[in-house]
């Protein structure tokens, strides 16, 4: 075969390069594509564990009558930053701002019921 001018050995390699670079490139992109996932996937489970967080503590500040309209909460990788003002005679909305430095920033509200003493209703916004 090394002897062959016919052009056989030549083109075999090249074919056996071009699939292993195809190859290698897929699995490079596919390696790329679930470690950005998982990165994204911690960030925003941060974000809800620090809106959890922060709207519980709120809420025991409401049913203890000790809270200040406005307030913040620092964390690790974020600030949480609330307000609350009275909507009708007992309930409250619940204004809540994640701050976080790898994602934009991200508000909830929270309806807090006096009578009931507890949240009853929540939305999160991007």
């Amino acid at each position: 075969m090394i002897r062959n001018e016919k052009g056989f050995v030549y083109p075999l390699p090249l074919i056996l390069l071009v699939i292993t670079s195809f190859l290698l490139i897929i699995h490079t992109e596919l390696y790329l594509s679930e470690k950005r996932t998982l990165h994204e996937g911690k960030a925003l489970l941060k974000q809800e564990y620090y809106f959890m967080n922060s709207l519980q503590t709120v809420e025991r500040k409401l049913k203890n009558e000790e809270f200040a309209p406005h307030g913040q909460f620092q964390y690790a990788d974020g600030l949480v930053e609330y307000s609350v003002k009275e909507i009708a005679p007992s309930l409250y909305e619940i204004q809540l701002i994640i701050k976080m430095p790898s994602h934009k920033d991200t508000i909830g509200y929270g309806y807090y019921d006096s009578d009931l003493q507890q949240i009853i209703k929540w939305v999160e916004r991007v």
